[in-house]
């Protein structure tokens, strides 16, 4: 079933207008490229300005709509010129998603457009000045606020964050990511934070929900914390080579990059943030590891996600930070300090696991590298006893 959000605000300006929002209906409804869905995107590149989106883009869709060829799009995609002004989007084409081991391509549209955001400080300067030169850029990601989406993309069920490899546009991987952030705020507002309560103790929980507290503090912290992510990714053979060269064939690999990219970002903002910055960021990530990625579907024998998460606690038992008590996680010193020192274990791991993969004679040895991180088999039952099974029931449809 095509799933469709129609968010859309009559206070917004004219680029949140009835016409791309029919394109996407038109798309979400019958799954496929109709005649009405190219005769709406033809229409709507001739009205382009009264809608603030570039024209030239949205002819290129047309054609690649018509002739089933998305090539036109790779490189426009790349330099971002489907963003018209005040960053107003749409963006149409066969998006793929891999879950469970299982891998779905559907024709897929969003409308919506970016939400201002501060610039980062310089995250490649300080990979080069880590590791040497990136064997990748880091890929930027743009805080989307979306009015209207179809396919695998956005609603409950669909990805909020949406990965540039995953469009069926040749060479996409080197574009931006979309990063749904209204929905990325829905699913933690209406289960992530009682789930966090579930699984932490109060002094723990007021602390990393604290960060949340103010809705446009959340989607700048939550956008800072995801942008220290990918430049996480950047390093080692790079997450674009891994994927191109089917180095993370299997969920456990998925799960350790991830978490080797986590761990690098704590790096980089140790490196580059304040303490009390730093401090908010990890609360993100915590918030978002444990309150959303931790109980998805899969469990942590096939999803990375959840396996990331099982990670992530290891070593945060394994340090000393987080301890037991009454039945819930607890940080030793419930404070930014206490979180930013909690994250040390994590960073040295990662480092190192990093400076191993760029050493590595064959990069097939990746398989190996990857496959030798290992968690205790205490740190799995406290991950299923106070993690998991507090959070049955709490959340629907998450994948």
């Amino acid at each position: 079933m095509n799933r469709i959000i129609d968010k859309v605000d009559t206070q917004e300006p004219q680029s949140f207008g009835n016409l791309p929002i029919r394109v996407i209906e038109a798309i979400g409804q019958a799954g496929e490229v109709t005649k009405q869905a190219l005769e709406l995107v033809r229409l709507l590149a001739r009205e382009s300005e009264a809608y603030g989106l570039p024209e030239e883009w949205l002819l290129r869709t047309a054609t690649a709509m018509e002739s089933g060829n998305w090539e036109a799009l790779s490189t426009a995609f790349v330099s971002q010129e489907f963003l018209g002004v005040n960053g107003s989007f749409l963006v149409i084409g066969p998006y793929t998603i891999r879950r469970e081991g299982e891998i779905e391509t559907r024709l897929s549209g969003l409308y919506g457009s970016v939400i201002p955001h501060p610039p980062m400080p310089p995250l490649e300067t300080e990979l080069h000045e880590m590791f040497g030169p990136p064997s990748q850029t880091v890929t930027q990601i743009l805080p989307v606020a979306l009015a209207a989406s179809c396919g695998n993309l956005g609603s409950e069920v669909g990805e909020a964050f949406v990965t540039p490899d995953g469009w069926g546009f040749p060479s996409s991987a080197a574009g931006p990511a979309l990063n749904d952030m209204d929905e990325q705020s829905r699913r933690f507002l209406e289960s992530g934070q009682v789930c966090i309560r579930h699984i932490f103790d109060s002094h723990t929980a007021d602390l990393l929900l604290k960060t949340y507290e103010n809705d446009d503090e959340r989607v700048q912290v939550q956008h800072q914390e995801y942008q220290f992510h990918e430049a996480g990714h950047a390093t080692g053979l790079g997450l674009t080579r891994k994927l191109n060269e089917d180095l993370l064939s299997t969920w456990w690999h998925g799960a350790v990059e991830e978490w080797r990219a986590d761990g690098i970002s704590f790096e980089v903002a140790a490196r580059l943030l304040t303490e009390e910055a730093f401090g908010r960021l990890v609360a993100s990530n915590l918030c978002t590891r444990f309150g959303l990625d931790a109980h998805r579907s899969g469990g942590s024998d096939r999803d990375r996600d959840v396996a990331a998460v099982l990670l992530t606690l290891d070593q945060l038992l394994r340090s000393g930070a987080l301890i037991i008590s009454k039945k819930r996680l607890a940080l030793r010193d419930p404070s930014y300090r206490g979180l930013v020192r909690a994250t040390a274990f994590h960073r040295a791991y990662a480092m190192r696991l990093t400076q191993d993969e760029l050493a590595l004679q064959y990069e097939i040895g990746m398989h190996a590298l990857y496959g030798s991180v290992a968690v205790e088999s205490g740190s799995r039952a406290i991950f299923e006893g106070l993690v998991r099974e507090p959070c049955f029931g709490i959340y629907k449809g998450l994948r």
